[in-house]
């Protein structure tokens, strides 16, 4: 990808999307910007440069693995368990892991 090029986005969205499907995700149908892993239980939708990933905890684990070992990967894995966050954001948006639930 050339960061400021009229082909940046396009460039980085096939460099993410061919990452993803060599890991097993395929593609959604109504978006280019969602994945599904159904053997891994894993969903992911991108947003630019912002990966936000929904599974069990060990696929996660293992997807945050792999994806370091192709991009510089900062992760937060919002749960209950006292190595896991209780708060993120998500595009400016503020989701916190409570006992009732997500908010």
């Amino acid at each position: 990808c050339m960061y400021g090029t009229r082909d940046a986005a396009k460039g980085w969205q096939d460099t993410y999307t061919a990452a993803l499907t060599k890991l097993g995700f395929q593609v959604g149908q109504s978006s280019l910007c969602v994945f599904w892993n159904s053997e891994k239980n894993l969903r992911t939708v991108v947003h630019g440069d912002d990966f936000t990933t929904l599974g069990p905890r060990d696929e996660l684990e293992r997807f945050r693995a792999k994806m370091a070992e192709i991009f510089e990967v900062k992760c937060k894995i919002l749960g209950p368990d006292e190595d896991e966050a209780r708060e993120v954001r998500i595009l400016n948006r503020v989701v916190r892991w409570t006992e009732g639930g997500l908010e």
